[in-house]
């Protein structure tokens, strides 16, 4: 399996280069976090239990014709039937 964490380190470089900050966003069991997930981003380490993540993708509506043929053969089931 690839590791595709960004280490403290590697995101302090980032950080740095870029000249910015990060930011830490929390929320009791069962909050909602809706974020833009193309930038780098990632959770703590869990310290027990379970994390369940729901992924929506959102897309301009001008944008369609870039995507429909990646999400085809779902939009077929979904809209043409």
């Amino acid at each position: 399996m690839i590791n595709s964490r960004f280490s403290n380190n590697e995101i302090k470089k980032i950080l740095k280069k870029n000249n910015s900050t990060s930011i830490k966003i929390t929320g009791k069991a069962g909050t909602l976090i809706l974020v833009d997930t193309s930038l780098i981003h990632r959770g703590n380490p869990l310290k027990h239990g379970t994390r369940y993540a729901l992924t929506n993708y959102m897309y301009p509506k001008y944008k369609f014709d870039l995507y429909e043929s990646k999400f085809k053969p779902i939009l077929k089931k979904k809209l043409f039937n």
